[in-house]
């Protein structure tokens, strides 16, 4: 049967009411999508309203917003101030770097100490080596099998005669193969000649006399510090109760001491470091002495070197003339602080005379003044031990008035027995075991007890009838 007969012979068959429910689910079905299209434009012309509403508001904060005012003085400000701590930084960067730490030459290389003399002796052996290595490549070299025939079977003056002849002769180009592969094995074979293997015992030995050396040395340096910190506390520990009470001589005594300890440690470091100078002196010499004598006369800076000091100086010239300016600001400075120190202590004595003119009473001198101030500091000192004397007696008395926790213990055990016998008494008699009567007057504790109390009373009239 063909499908648009089935589809005709269905649409015939079916019933009005199926007819009018597909038709009222298509109609639901529509107003759905339409609603949801119409719910779809208000949001998003709500959300176009909103963000007109926005930018109006915005616009109009922008309209009533004041203009920035001494913005080009602040960032003027803002530049300055910036400039000032980076030269403060630079300045500590450079007070921390050493001088030989701040620029150091690398070390001038021995090749420049060679003179014209072992340049030209040094060229005159690579040409040597470049000769010799010519005439074994000349000696291993030969010729391809037709070119050598036919150089053999041609008669030539220069051919060998005799013994060496017939052998020449005689070998044949796989015999040289092999021979020429004999000779290469053998050179690689030397090549790749294993190394002598050291004497462990003799490294281990050496390195065990330098360790024993260097903790010597650290033992040495640890005693002297010890000693010198032994020199300058053995006051301290002495009277260590005594320090805090402004003593200024002890305190500058062990202030001495203690730049008296760096200037030997820095003696000490600067005697190592002058060690280590005259051994690199030492070596350097006995490198110019092994090349020639006259490489002292004939050693001329490069062009880096020159340039390289030039640089320097002109840094140190530099550094020198801001350190010189900085010394006449600070003392121009110090200068206008003393002044200013002047004009103060002169205006404040003139404006004392001024007040001791116009006063008519008596004034305290400055040492009747400490005297009262020390008497006032006693009598205060005083009163303090007194009231630390009284809170002692107020707190040893309360503590012996107070009970003690057994005490507590019992007195709490005996109000727990007379409330709970107290509360039995009036559920028995009172209220007759009517716990409704006692809701709201009675506590959650209260009436739990009261319930348990009931309970084993009950508990024990039972029993009780039970026996009977």
């Amino acid at each position: 049967m063909p499908s648009h007969a089935r589809r005709f012979s269905r649409s015939r068959c079916r019933s009005p009411s199926t007819t009018r429910t597909a038709r009222s689910t298509q109609s639901s079905q529509e107003l759905r999508r339409s609603c949801a299209f119409f719910e779809d434009k208000a949001r998003a012309q709500a959300e176009a309203d909103q963000r007109a509403k926005e930018a109006a508001e915005r616009l109009e904060r922008a309209r009533r917003a004041a203009p920035p005012q001494k913005l080009l003085e602040r960032q003027a400000l803002a530049k300055q101030r910036k400039s000032q701590q980076l030269k403060e930084i630079e300045r500590e960067m450079n007070a921390e770097l050493a001088r030989e730490k701040r620029a150091k030459a690398r070390d001038v290389p021995l090749t420049t100490y060679l003179s014209a003399d072992d340049v030209a002796e040094g060229e005159q052996k690579r040409k040597e080596r470049i000769r010799q290595r010519a005439e074994e490549m000349m000696q291993t070299a030969e010729l391809p099998p037709r070119m050598a025939m036919a150089s053999k079977n041609a008669p030539s003056d220069s051919t060998p005669t005799g013994e060496a002849a017939s052998e020449v002769g005689n070998m044949t180009v796989k015999l040289k193969k092999k021979l020429r592969a004999a000779a290469e094995a053998e050179v690689e074979r030397l090549k790749r000649r294993p190394k002598p293997v050291p004497n462990f015992d003799q490294l281990h030995s050496k390195w065990e006399a330098a360790l024993k050396k260097r903790k010597e040395l650290a033992r040495r340096n640890e005693d002297e510090e010890a000693v010198l910190d032994d020199g300058t506390d053995a006051s301290t520990k002495k009277k260590s109760g005594e320090f805090f009470t402004s003593r200024a001589a002890k305190l500058a005594e062990l202030q001495e001491k203690k730049e008296a300890r760096k200037q030997r440690l820095q003696a000490k470091e600067e005697a190592i470091k002058e060690q280590a100078r005259r051994a690199q002196e030492k070596l350097l010499s006995k490198a110019r002495a092994s090349l020639g004598k006259d490489v002292g006369r004939q050693r001329k800076p490069t062009k880096a070197e020159t340039l390289r000091v030039q640089k320097l100086t002109a840094e140190i010239a530099k550094q020198e003339k801001e350190r010189q300016r900085e010394e006449r600001e600070a003392d121009a400075r110090e200068r206008r602080r003393e002044e200013a120190a002047r004009r103060v202590r002169a205006q404040v004595k003139q404006s004392e005379n001024v007040r001791r003119d116009n006063y008519s009473g008596s004034f305290v001198d400055l040492k009747d003044l400490e005297a009262v101030s020390k008497e006032k500091a006693r009598e205060q000192r005083k009163q303090f031990k007194e009231a630390i004397a009284r809170n002692k007696e107020k707190l040893l008395a309360a503590a012996a008035a107070r009970p003690s926790l057994m005490e507590r213990f019992t007195t709490d055990v005996k109000r727990e027995a007379h409330r709970r016998a107290a509360l039995e008494a009036v559920v028995k008699t009172v209220f007759q075991k009517d716990l409704s009567a006692l809701k709201g007057v009675l506590t959650d504790a209260e009436q739990e007890l009261a319930r348990e109390m009931v309970a084993a009373a009950d508990s024990n009239a039972e029993d009780k009838d039970s026996s009977d």
